[in-house]
């Protein structure tokens, strides 16, 4: 199986959740990202609003905000219902993917990470809409943590030093999204031709 290392993964990195307000993409690699989300190296600072982040988007203009996202690069799925990082591997089987236990993980309540580099990124606009169809297809649609993930602008704390340090990776397919934009797209227009219909029935009515 060949080597996914060298996929374009642009990154966004953030000095900390206080100063999240601005960031851009540097130019990464899958394998740079996934090495720097399998370090637990990092000081461990009292505040988790300090620990530095990332998010693996492009944007434009000068805030982060989810309208300013361009495209996303990587599927991220975050646990906080007891999942550890063996449990959150196996959910997708032959796939290129890493994960790692979060700054709130202890031992006897994990919490974990799980990242999936994309063939090909996926415009952000439509990102929200893909994710929730992954979410349904993978039955986790009820976490209660990984919905949080449907907004595109989202950061996630890097890993650093704590009571849980658990990280994996395992090479193997890159996730193909196309068939979840498609669909996405498709949703997409079906509501706006229903808002459309609606908009010309209360046009009619009025007159």
């Amino acid at each position: 199986m060949p080597s996914r290392d060298g996929l374009p993964c642009p990154t966004a990195f953030y000095t900390s959740a206080r100063r999240s307000a601005y960031g851009r993409p540097v130019p990464t690699t899958w394998g740079q990202l996934r090495k720097a989300l399998t370090f637990h190296g990092r000081d461990r600072p009292s505040d988790k609003l300090d620990v530095p982040c990332w998010a693996p988007h492009g944007a434009t203009g000068n805030r982060r905000t989810a309208a300013s996202i361009e495209s996303v690069h990587a599927l991220v799925l975050d646990f906080d219902d007891g999942a550890d990082v063996p449990d959150v591997m196996g959910l997708f089987p032959a796939k290129e993917r890493c994960a790692y236990s979060t700054f709130s993980a202890e031992p006897s309540a994990p919490r974990c990470r799980l990242v999936l580099p994309l063939a090909a990124p996926v415009v952000g606009a439509l990102w929200a809409a893909t994710m929730r169809l992954i979410l349904r297809d993978i039955g986790q649609d009820k976490n209660a943590a990984g919905p949080k993930c449907i907004d595109p602008s989202r950061l996630y704390l890097l890993p650093c030093r704590g009571p849980v340090e658990v990280a994996d990776y395992a090479p193997g397919d890159l996730i193909d999204v196309g068939e979840y934009v498609a669909r996405a797209e498709y949703e997409a227009e079906l509501a706006r031709i229903a808002a459309d219909h609606l908009r010309a029935r209360h046009v009619a009515r009025a007159e």
